[in-house]
């Protein structure tokens, strides 16, 4: 086994640890220095303070460390005039106009600076620093590490909140308007990310779900963007069992819903199916050949069944498509009103009865009942006729007791949940406002957040950073030239 002394000799011939040792004395005198300004936190404080103080302490040690990085990796030396670099646009030589302009950042350990070489062309008249490409800056005031931190926090809650908690858990200032223009832009990638994907047309196989069962449920909510309320339309997938939970209110016993994955978005039906829901269904397993049955669960709107088709489900699954059940109860208790009146004890005792049939017995005992009764409201009569075609075209979808015989879920919970989750919760707080762009930019990247934690790292994994725009605020407001300088 090497000794310590000969493992240490091999590391000190690694060029950046050898630097960082020259360093280590300048390093120690920043500890100190920190130390000293926060004396008095470090000597009288509790716990809390003293832990806060020492990541203040620390702060401009952990600078002096991401700057000398910067140029051991020669990001601030100058080449030469052979490899300057191309305009993306002409293709011409650029000009070299500045040999070491500052980009100012925001970091986890405060604001830096770092400095480069910096180019024009002179005949389209852009400018660009290859060297923030090259050590994945992108664009903004805020560093990679802290946007990811910011633009998590900004999903999670309001842009102010964000900043907040940014201040308390980091010791770092970031401006309310950057946590949420770190956030959009963020969820603006994700967005270009996804239509990307779908123009590309791949397909993926999925993680092992973990089950051979996958659930897939698709609903709408509501929020107001562009100064008016608007459809968003949110799906959730995930695997369902093997565990099993037993209902204490019904003794019913049925599968467990795994983690789920979200999509969720302002679109038209076409786009949300064709984009969001089937990237989400391969992500989540769909095509993997443990994957052996797909219970499609919904509230029966029609821009979602009109859909289900276009996901090109594999032949060899067997499709479980079930309606809501709490929907289904809300058509019979609306034909019933419209029959005998809101308070009439028949009301209650026809729409029970007729609930617990389908329960028992699927559809059949309902059709049977609405062939020959005749109430005298002309509403009551309009409304059962409604509820027939209703049930006539749903009747695959209410076959109830098969479904709970193999312990699958009639109720669509999950997916309700989902919605209040993604969308209520995030973008309808109390007088809350959105750009239509905005909202959809936010709704796609919460939804990654609240995935399982693989889905967030493997999109930092991309660094989404790069891609970020660089002039226009997605609420139509030019950006502050510094953020792409």
């Amino acid at each position: 086994m090497r000794g310590v002394g000969e493992r240490w000799q091999e590391l000190r011939q690694i060029p950046v640890l050898a630097r960082l040792g020259q360093m280590l004395p300048a390093l120690i005198s920043a500890v100190v220095q920190g130390g000293i300004a926060e004396g008095e936190a470090l000597s009288s404080g509790d716990a809390r303070a003293v832990s806060q103080a020492a990541q203040r302490a620390v702060q401009p040690v952990g600078r002096a460390f991401v700057q000398e990085a910067w140029r051991l990796q020669g990001h601030a030396d100058v080449p030469p005039p052979e490899q300057r670099p191309c305009c993306a646009h002409c293709g011409r030589r650029m000009k070299l106009v500045g040999a070491c302009r500052l980009r100012h950042l925001q970091g986890r350990f405060g604001p830096y600076a770092l400095g480069r070489p910096y180019y024009t062309c002179e005949h389209c008249g852009g400018g660009c620093a290859p060297a923030d490409g090259a050590w994945g800056l992108g664009a903004g005031l805020l560093d990679p590490d802290l946007t990811e931190v910011t633009a998590g926090d900004g999903v999670r809650d309001s842009f102010e909140e964000a900043r907040q908690s940014v201040r308390r858990h980091l010791q770092v200032e970031v401006d309310d308007n950057e946590a949420q223009r770190a956030t959009e832009a963020m969820g603006l990638v994700a967005m270009r990310q996804t239509e990307q994907r779908a123009a590309a047309g791949t397909c993926r196989l999925g993680a092992d779900p973990g089950s051979d069962i996958l659930l897939l449920e698709v609903d709408g909510g509501r929020v107001e963007a562009g100064g008016e309320w608007r459809e968003t339309k949110v799906a959730a997938a995930g695997p369902l069992g093997p565990d099993v939970q037993v209902d204490p209110d019904t003794g019913r016993a049925r599968l467990c819903t795994g983690p789920l994955r979200y999509a969720a978005d302002i679109a038209t039906a076409e786009q949300f199916f064709d984009r969001e829901v089937r990237q989400l269904a391969e992500d989540a397993g769909l095509f993997h050949p443990r994957v052996r049955s797909v219970v499609l669960l919904s509230d029966g709107g029609e821009w979602i069944e009109n859909r289900w088709s276009s996901l090109g489900l594999p032949e060899c699954v067997t499709v479980f498509d079930i309606l809501d059940v709490r929907h289904f109860e809300e058509h019979v208790w609306t034909a019933a009103r419209a029959c005998w009146g809101e308070r009439s004890s028949r009301t209650k005792a026809w729409a029970t009865k007729q609930i617990d049939a389908v329960r028992a017995g699927g559809p059949d005992p309902l059709l049977a009942e609405l062939a020959h009764i005749r109430p005298r409201r002309p509403e009551g009569r309009e409304e059962l006729r409604k509820l027939k075609g209703y049930i006539e075209r749903n009747a695959h979808r209410l076959r109830y007791p098969d479904f709970v015989a193999q312990q699958l879920p009639i109720g669509s919970g999950a997916i309700e949940a989902s919605v209040r989750t993604v969308n209520n919760e995030r973008l309808k707080q109390s007088g809350m406002h959105w750009s239509v762009l905005g909202a959809r930019a936010v709704l796609a990247l919460r939804a990654i957040a609240l995935s399982p934690p693989s889905s967030w790292t493997d999109f930092w994994a991309t660094r989404p950073h790069l891609a970020r725009p660089t002039h226009v605020h997605l609420n139509g407001r030019k950006w502050n030239k510094k953020e792409a300088a």
